[in-house]
């Protein structure tokens, strides 16, 4: 899945990055604020259907005052998070390219928020399989980073991520494991190995490893990943059940079936919890869950 935790990391990191750059608050502005700072707060907690709702209302109330473009662009940019998250990908790209346009309009084809929305235009479009354009965007999103120079350090570390996420997702795991290896420890000098972006790039190391069968390594960056999540997130954030599907997936291609159990029923319950019983996130461990029943039958087929 193109779309993933790794990615909307960096997709906070630019909506709270414009939010905190935006001038003190009139009068007119302050429902804005109010439901922009509600939308963010529902996010951050992983409620994605309040998130949503209160990401519409700031869009309106942005549309609705004079002037700065630049405030719409970065409500538009906080509302394609919420949509990306939830793989609703050709929502996103129109959100985000309102806001690339109006943010070239303001500042220029190569401010370095334009890369923000060039890494969101290209999460997007791997979401509808659209790949070379993807990587076409995540690479200008390098380009004016690295030309911006070493305080843009951190989103240059995430675009990377982005980046090796496309790479791994279209099978060039060579090209993407020194771009997450690299991204890692940019993220964990700059921010400490407590951190939720570190965990994001453990994740995804993980996920590289796995699949090349490098189990080890692979779970030991599931379990650091797991850890920091919860600490820094919850114990019942969504994010929380991503890492548990990916290491629930190790653990069931190393024939540990009751482990793996145990951590797709957890991230059923907080799914579940998060997006309701209809989702089609709900799918990864409901499938997982099936293939461990089977194997059980199998087993007990065998041994009658």
């Amino acid at each position: 899945m193109i779309a993933n935790p790794a990615s909307k990391a960096w997709l906070i990191l630019a909506a709270l990055l414009a939010f905190a750059a935006m001038s003190p608050c009139v009068a007119d502005e302050l429902q804005w604020r109010q439901a922009f700072a509600a939308a963010q707060q529902a996010y951050r907690q992983g409620d994605l259907p309040a998130a949503e709702r209160q990401a519409r209302s700031a869009v309106r109330e942005a549309e609705g005052l004079a002037g700065d473009g630049l405030r719409l662009s970065a409500t538009l940019d906080f509302q394609s998070v919420v949509l990306l998250e939830q793989q609703r990908y050709a929502e996103a790209e129109a959100a985000t390219r309102r806001a690339l346009a109006l943010r070239e309009e303001a500042s220029g084809p190569d401010h370095p928020r334009v890369a923000f929305q060039c890494t969101n235009l290209g999460l997007a479009a791997a979401g509808q399989a659209r790949y070379g354009e993807a990587e076409s965007l995540h690479r200008r999103a390098l380009d004016i980073l690295e030309r911006a120079g070493g305080a843009q350090d951190i989103g240059r570390a995430l675009v990377m991520n982005n980046l090796a996420e496309l790479q791994r997702t279209t099978g060039r795991h060579a090209e993407a494991e020194p771009l997450y290896r690299a991204a890692l420890v940019v993220i964990e000098k700059a921010l400490g190995t407590e951190h939720r972006y570190t965990a994001i790039l453990q994740n995804n190391l993980a996920l590289l490893l796995a699949a090349g069968a490098r189990h080890q390594e692979a779970e030991r960056l599931y379990r650091l990943s797991l850890a920091t999540r919860e600490r820094t997130l919850g114990a019942t954030h969504p994010a929380v059940a991503t890492t548990l599907v990916n290491y629930a997936a190790l653990l069931e291609a190393r024939a540990r079936y009751p482990d793996a159990e145990r951590q797709l029923r957890r991230a059923l319950s907080i799914r579940e919890a998060a997006y309701g019983g209809e989702h089609p996130l709900l799918s990864g461990p409901l499938l997982g869950l099936a293939r461990i029943e089977a194997v059980r039958l199998q087993d007990a087929a065998a041994q009658a």
